[in-house]
């Protein structure tokens, strides 16, 4: 049974990945793409992976938004697609919020 993910930036609705996985508990596969980004922040020059954009800013949520029982990865990476296209117009006219830090000690 596949799922995808949707991570999504809370402040930038545009700033969004859709992950494809079959793990059975979404949170270890974000915890896993997490680590990962830590350790190529750390450790490796090349940073460009696309979710990395979206965890960067350590304000983001996540949620599966589609499960299938087909077994074909072919047929799932279709329907990822057709998500990256809908929420990509959805979001089309959305502008970043800016945040302050509501608490300071300075």
């Amino acid at each position: 049974m596949y799922k995808i993910i949707k991570l999504q930036n809370n402040n930038d609705l545009n700033n969004f990945y859709l992950d494809i996985t079959k793990m059975k508990d979404v949170r270890i596969r974000i915890g896993i793409l997490v680590s990962y980004y830590k350790y190529k922040n750390t450790n490796l020059k090349n940073k460009n992976h696309p979710v990395f954009k979206t965890i960067e800013q350590n304000d983001f949520s996540f949620s599966v938004i589609y499960r299938s029982s087909t077994d074909t990865y072919e047929e799932i990476l279709k329907v990822k697609k057709e998500l990256e296209q809908f929420y990509s117009e959805k979001y089309k006219n959305e502008t970043p919020k800016i945040t302050k830090n509501v608490l300071s000690f300075s």
